[in-house]
Parts: structure tokens; C-alpha cells; sequence
């Protein structure tokens, strides 16, 4: 399974030195669109990461993917450069419905362990 990335040149770039090997730097809507069908296709992404930007603007297209119940790709909007989050609590959403399992405190029945 692979790790993608679709955003901006610079952040893309960033992943570039993780080793991420499926780095779409994007500069419009049409871009954008290209890159995600592309991720579509390869069909062996795990985890999809786009940038606030271009979350926004692929929004409806990422919950269409959302809606077909596959468990993936896992798509993550990375903070922004400000490092504000976006959304309550998603990548722990995300991971619960990619693997069934609870992991906050009120569904372990306390406190954190």
C-alpha cells in the first residue's frame, strides 16, 4: 500500500524527503481533479493527504469517495502552515471507521491508558 500527497508545490515537496513516492504538486482545480483521479486509479493508495486548499476545493470529490464505503483511501487534510487543525478530531475518526476500533477515552470505559 502507498502514501499519496496532493497540495501545494512546497508542502509536496516536504513529503518528497518521507519518502513518499505519489507527490501531485497541484496549482488549480483542474490539477487538483487530475491528481485525485490518479490516486483513484493506482488503487493501492492506503492514506491520501491534501492540503487545506485543495481539501476545500476537492470537497465534494473526496466525499463521494468517502460515500462509497471503501475502506480506502484514508483521506487526511494536513493542518495548515499555521498548524491549526482542521476539524474535530478526524485522523481518530478516520481510523476508527478504517479499523472498527474505539479509541477515545469515553469508549474505553475511563481514562486514556
Amino acid at each position: 500500500m502507498k502514501m499519496a500527497v496532493i497540495g501545494e508545490r512546497e508542502t509536496v515537496a516536504g513529503f518528497a524527503l518521507g519518502g513518499v513516492s505519489m507527490r501531485f504538486p497541484v496549482d488549480d482545480l483542474e490539477g487538483a481533479e487530475a491528481a485525485l483521479s490518479s490516486v483513484i486509479e493506482e488503487g493501492d493508495v492506503a492514506i491520501l493527504l491534501v492540503t487545506p486548499r485543495f481539501a476545500s476545493l476537492l470537497e465534494k470529490d473526496i466525499e463521494n469517495l468517502r460515500m462509497r464505503k471503501a475502506v480506502y483511501p484514508i483521506v487526511v487534510v494536513l493542518p495548515s502552515k499555521k498548524g491549526e487543525p482542521q476539524g474535530p478530531d478526524r485522523i481518530g475518526a478516520l481510523i476508527r471507521r478504517a479499523v472498527g476500533i474505539a479509541l477515545d477515552e469515553e469508549e474505553q470505559g475511563g481514562e486514556a491508558r
